[in-house]
């Protein structure tokens, strides 16, 4: 039996002044165009991971 547990995520609430904030959506909105096109974000993947971890402070 798989059993699955929820963790609340904290996120940063956006801040239009922030670098990874804007680069985020910006390829949120790439991501989202590539997948309804049927294409893979294989190419934008790592650049998504480097922005989350500059926002949420994470290191490599």
């Amino acid at each position: 039996m798989i059993r699955s547990h929820r963790f609340p995520l904290r996120h940063p609430k956006f801040d239009p002044r922030h670098r990874s904030h804007i680069r985020l959506c910006e390829l949120s909105e790439k991501a989202h165009e590539k997948v309804k096109r049927g294409t893979t974000i294989d190419d934008i993947d790592g650049e998504i991971d480097e922005n989350v971890r500059k926002l949420w402070n994470i290191g490599s």
